[in-house]
């Protein structure tokens, strides 16, 4: 009976203190539900298909090798990495496309960090060791819980018509600079750096968890996984409101070699579907910039890196083939 009693006054306590996580499992299966209803991708396919959501839950592997340094469990985690790869290989075969294995395997260390920080949290008396094991673990679930729903958010902006786009570029157009060209003619201009920008773009969630772990205390730690969550909320609600293709989607392959002249008040256009209108914001901006913002707590050497990362970023954010404005 007491044993019940703790339990439902740990729970009690988890609702209080991590509103957010209690938000995002409750929000998890509705979107699953959804997706199949709707014949979109759900949670449970985006964590093993979608290159975001996938990083965004090996970062959960990730942040317990940082955070569990000294714990007497870790190096067992670590010698059990080789078996994500072991089971990619036996769910997939050796056949199947060297991306869906790595996919798979980003799934594989996910799960595998999410049980080393249960173990870990197992294998110390300490009550308050405990909780920390369990806060540090709800607080590494937060983003890969998010990016899970990214790919049904992407896929329902597919049919919105009509976009923003003509009007983006003509607003471009009056600051008399061409930032999307430039964008997209650096980056096929300077290959070799525009590749480590890339890569930085698609590692922005481990980047984001390194910075996450590395604020001052608790209160601040979760004001900043906050903030990157309630961003992405945000952003997906004007994707709905002023849906942007981009302007390759827009203007077609001749970008960036020939655009048209519009004025401020262009016609809206109609873009093809099968093309998220994800243009504005870009989310990749907004997180990049949160974590510029919250450096502080990071060594000079270390903040310097990450403010490089942070640049090359918002780079690949301009020049990639599915580029923002």
């Amino acid at each position: 009976m007491h044993a019940r009693s703790s339990s439902r006054a740990r729970l009690r306590q988890i609702v209080a203190t991590h509103p957010l996580f209690v938000a995002l499992v409750a929000a998890v299966p509705v979107v699953e539900v959804v997706a199949a209803l709707q014949g979109g991708p759900g949670p449970s396919i985006a964590s093993v298909r979608n290159p975001f959501a996938a990083i965004a839950l090996a970062s959960v592997f990730c942040r317990y090798i940082i955070y569990d340094r000294a714990g007497r469990t870790r190096k067992w985690i670590v010698y059990l990495t080789p078996l994500t790869w072991l089971v990619a290989l036996a769910i997939e075969g050796r056949s199947a496309p060297p991306p869906l294995l790595w996919l798979d395997m980003l799934f594989g260390l996910g799960v595998l960090g999410t049980f080393g920080f249960l173990l870990a949290a197992a294998s110390v008396t300490d009550a308050e060791a405990k909780s920390r094991y369990v806060e540090q673990l709800l607080n590494a679930l937060l983003f890969p819980l998010g990016a899970s729903m990214v790919s049904f958010g992407l896929w329902s902006t597919y049919r919105i018509n009509p976009v923003y786009d003509s009007r983006i570029y003509a607003f471009e157009e009056i600051l008399g600079f061409k930032f999307s060209i430039l964008g997209v003619k650096s980056y096929h201009l300077l290959s070799p750096l525009s590749g480590l920008a890339t890569a930085c773009y698609t590692m922005l969630a481990l980047a984001m968890t390194v910075v996450a772990g590395a604020q001052g205390n608790a209160k601040r730690e979760r004001q900043f996984l906050t903030a990157t969550v309630v961003a992405g909320a945000c952003g997906f609600a004007l994707y709905f409101l002023c849906p942007v293709v981009g302007p390759l989607t827009a203007f077609g392959p001749l970008y960036p070699g020939a655009l048209p002249v519009l004025s401020p008040d262009a016609p809206l256009l109609v873009a093809p579907t099968g093309a998220p209108r994800n243009g504005m914001p870009s989310l990749h901006t907004i997180w990049a910039l949160l974590l510029w913002f919250n450096l502080g707590g990071l060594s000079a050497r270390l903040r310097q890196g990450l403010k490089v990362f942070v640049i090359l970023t918002l780079w690949a954010v301009m020049g990639l083939d599915d580029t923002h404005w």
